[in-house]
């Protein structure tokens, strides 16, 4: 009989990055919208704080809510 690993493995894969304190840039990029592109300027800029884990890039949940808080709100009045 297979044993889950863990309490995390009986979760839907998107429930289980809701509880992740850092997300993989791919993660990142799934659950906020930038590409990578984009996400790898917003890094090098310093509006968007990255970890190091050997070449894993790693984004803290709370400097991904904090970036996309920090996103400037559209203007409905003049927006086409």
């Amino acid at each position: 009989m297979n044993h889950p690993r863990s309490n995390t493995d009986l979760l839907p894969r998107e429930d289980v990055n809701s509880t992740k304190r850092a997300l993989t840039v791919d993660e990142f990029m799934a659950a906020y919208g930038p590409g990578r592109t984009t996400t790898y300027e917003e890094i090098k800029a310093g509006r968007l704080k990255a970890l190091k884990l050997g070449r894993k890039t790693l984004i803290p949940r709370e400097s991904a809510d904090a970036w996309l808080a920090s996103l400037p709100v559209l203007d409905t009045a003049t927006a086409a």
